[in-house]
C-alpha cells in the first residue's frame, strides 16, 4: 500500500520551498490571490523542486476559494460582505501581510490588527475596499461561477484542485446543494 500523499499548508516562501523539496502537494491558504500563488508560492516551490530534482508535475495545488455567489444583487452583496469579513479577519494576522503587500496594499495588516485589538469589526470590514476584496475572492452568479473559477486558476500549475471555502454556509438548503453540484460539473 503506498504511503498517503503529503500536503503542506504553506503561506510564506520558505514553507513553499519545503513543499517543493519534500511534499506531494500544497494546501494553499483560503486567504490568497492567484497572483500571489503564481508569483510567490509557485516560484518558491520551483526552487525546492530544483533542489530535490523533481518537477512541478509532481505537486498538486489544493486551493480553497472564497466565493461571492448569487443570482440577485442582494445575494451577491450578502456573500461579498461575508467574504469581506473573512478577508479582514485573516488579514489582521500580520503573518499574512505579504498577501496584501504583493498587491501594493502596504500597512493594511497592521491597521486591521489594531482594529481587531480594539474590537472594531465594522472598522476592519471598512478597510477592505472592493478593489482589495476582488484580489482574494471570486464573484459570480451561479451559472458563471464554474467558468470563473476555471479561468482564474487554469494556469496556476499542472495539477490544481479547487474547493469552495464558503459552500458550507448554506449546505443545508437542497436548492443550494443543487447549485453547487452544477458548479462542480462546469
Amino acid at each position: 500500500v503506498p504511503d498517503p500523499p503529503v500536503y503542506i499548508s504553506a503561506v510564506l516562501p520558505y514553507m513553499s520551498r519545503l513543499v517543493g523539496e519534500v511534499a506531494d502537494g500544497i494546501h494553499v491558504h483560503p486567504f490568497h490571490s492567484p497572483s500571489y500563488v503564481r508569483e510567490v508560492q509557485r516560484t518558491a516551490i520551483e526552487e525546492g523542486l530544483a533542489r530535490s530534482g523533481r518537477s512541478l508535475d509532481e505537486i498538486t495545488f489544493s486551493c480553497p476559494i472564497m466565493t461571492s455567489v448569487g443570482d440577485t444583487d442582494e445575494e451577491l452583496e450578502a456573500t461579498r460582505e461575508h467574504a469581506r469579513m473573512m478577508v479582514s479577519f485573516y488579514g489582521s494576522t500580520r503573518t499574512y501581510s505579504p498577501m496584501f503587500e504583493h498587491h501594493g496594499f502596504h500597512g493594511i495588516s497592521d491597521e486591521l490588527h489594531a482594529l481587531q485589538k480594539r474590537g472594531d469589526i465594522p472598522g476592519m470590514k471598512a478597510l477592505i475596499t472592493d478593489e482589495i476584496l476582488d484580489h482574494y475572492i471570486v464573484t459570480a452568479d451561479w451559472n458563471g461561477l464554474g467558468p470563473a473559477l476555471v479561468e482564474r486558476y487554469r494556469d496556476l500549475a499542472p495539477h490544481v484542485r479547487v474547493t469552495s471555502y464558503t459552500a458550507a454556509q448554506n449546505w443545508s438548503d437542497p436548492g443550494s446543494r443543487e447549485k453547487w453540484a452544477h458548479v462542480a460539473q462546469s
